[in-house]
């Protein structure tokens, strides 16, 4: 990987959890490798993270959901279309981290990314389509 994409917690050896609107390091014990099924080289490990980061997780998750449920939707269409920004600043960044964890193409890689911006396009445009 030629950069890091700090916005999705990439970049780093070991992959951290998002909890609360941050990224932190596990207090995990086991780590599961992931590896270039193409080269086998080790790309990063990813934590089992423990019940009480995985109940945090949870119990914050809830708590968000409380306010965020009453958040106007044009606040909500903000959000997607920074995360739509953030997407598409990062394409090829996410394209190759794809390549490397899953064995893919980087031209296959680019369409799932290119998938998935189309899936946070649509999801930006659902306040005109709540109007009816």
């Amino acid at each position: 990987m030629t950069s890091s994409v700090p916005f999705f917690g990439f970049g780093s050896q070991k992959y951290q959890n998002y909890i609360n609107g941050e990224f932190r390091d596990s207090a995990a014990t086991k780590w599961y490798d992931i590896r270039n099924p193409a080269t086998q080289d080790l790309v990063a490990k990813v934590p089992q993270s423990t019940d009480n980061e995985l109940n945090e997780a949870v119990n914050t998750a809830a708590e968000a959901y409380k306010t965020w449920s009453k958040t106007p939707i044009l606040t909500r269409q903000r959000f997607m279309l920074d995360l739509q920004a953030k997407i598409r600043r990062d394409m090829e960044i996410l394209a190759e981290l794809i390549t490397k964890e899953n064995g893919k193409t980087l031209a296959d890689a680019r369409g799932d990314v290119t998938r998935g911006l189309e899936v946070v396009e649509h999801a930006c445009g659902l306040s005109h389509l709540n109007m009816g």
